[in-house]
């Protein structure tokens, strides 16, 4: 039994009612908003040796020597490309890797990131410098893409011109060079705090699956990547193990625990009213966009309720006048789904008392 999920991290967190003596003063300030977690990105495995071969618009690319050097030549085949091809070595250096290529000379030769001499495109060659500076260090990001360190963009499978060289740009097709990757990766594209979901996505092996949850299969495509949708989250942090499988395996090729956050915004409320009891009182603030917020006075019944402004994440609501001089507190608290009290911290003011009501006499 593949049995993935190994805890959902923080637990719900208890319902927090948030009492506000509320006073008489300046609107609250705009609440920040949730933010959400994502895994890093990753290295390959130390050691591993792969073939510099890409596919490319129906064909394959690979990086072949000749008597004077080196280029990235076009083959029908990726058989043919591999027997053409030089061999690369992972030599990973902390969360950066350099490709060594073992069989190009009697020197030591790593893949480098260079600037074209002409017309400045950014590309893929060789050289010896880059076995020990940082055009040579690459990193795998979220998608699996082979990223320069020295210029932040990832390794295409566009072959430049007249150079024969892989383009590194911000767009386009990745390069996938077979057996260059870090098992399954995963990162958080959003989060819904008030209905506690999360959609994910990453990559892994092609043609394979991610487990998630309990034996929750989720298909990876032929492209090597997949999407999912989590629910019924916890507030706080969420630990989500995943595993990436083969078709036929009895043990999972690679794991991944990816941390989703859920973080509720923080309530907060003031009072603004007239000096004259008999006016309405207004109660706004901000908190959690989509929220529910229920307000009662100081004997527990409740005397208004709104909802936080899923645009804004502010609320405003009118309660009826006091018709009475001194202090009134409130006790506001915001919930989601009502079943689901959104946690927030626990906080009591006194506001100030009201003016009396005046009286004239003759």
């Amino acid at each position: 039994m593949r049995k993935i999920l190994k805890g959902a991290g923080a637990s719900a967190l208890a319902a927090a009612t948030v009492v506000t003596g509320l006073s008489f003063g300046p609107a609250a300030t705009a609440a920040p908003s949730s933010s959400l977690a994502t895994s890093p990105a990753s290295v390959p495995v130390n050691g591993t040796k792969f073939k510099l071969v890409v596919p490319s618009a129906a064909k394959f690319v690979g990086y072949t020597k000749t008597s004077e050097s080196a280029r990235w030549n076009t083959y029908n085949t990726r058989a043919e490309a591999e027997a053409a091809s030089m061999t690369a070595r992972i030599v990973t250096e902390g969360d950066h890797f350099r490709a060594k290529i073992d069989d190009y000379s009697g020197s030591e030769v790593c893949l480098t990131a260079y600037t074209g001499m002409y017309d400045k495109t950014r590309l893929l060659g060789a050289g010896g410098a880059s076995c020990s500076n940082e055009s040579g260090l690459f990193r795998l990001d979220s998608q699996a893409r082979m990223v320069s360190k020295l210029y932040g963009q990832y390794v295409t499978s566009t072959v430049f011109g007249e150079t024969k060289s892989l383009v590194i740009s911000a767009s386009g097709t990745a390069a996938q060079f077979t057996g260059v990757n870090a098992g399954v990766m995963a990162s958080v594209d959003s989060v819904d705090v008030v209905n506690r979901t999360a959609q994910i996505s990453g990559t892994g092996k092609p043609n394979s699956s991610v487990v998630i949850g309990d034996d929750r299969d989720t298909p990876v495509g032929s492209d090597g990547k997949w999407s999912a949708k989590l629910e019924n989250l916890n507030f706080g942090v969420n630990t989500i193990h995943l595993e990436n499988w083969l078709p036929g395996s009895t043990k999972a090729d690679s794991e991944l625990d990816l941390k989703v956050e859920l973080k509720v915004t923080d309530l907060s409320a003031v009072a603004s009213a007239t000096n004259n009891n008999a006016d309405n009182v207004t109660i706004s603030g901000a908190g959690q966009a989509g929220a529910d917020v229920t307000i009662k006075d100081e004997s527990g019944k409740p005397v208004a309720t709104t909802t936080i402004n899923a645009s804004t994440g502010r609320y405003s609501a009118t309660v009826a006048a006091p018709n009475a001089g001194g202090e009134h507190k409130f006790q506001v608290t915001q919930s989601i789904k009502e079943s689901m009290p959104a946690p927030s911290r626990r906080r009591s003011t006194t506001a100030p008392p009201s003016p009396s009501p005046s009286r004239s006499t003759t």
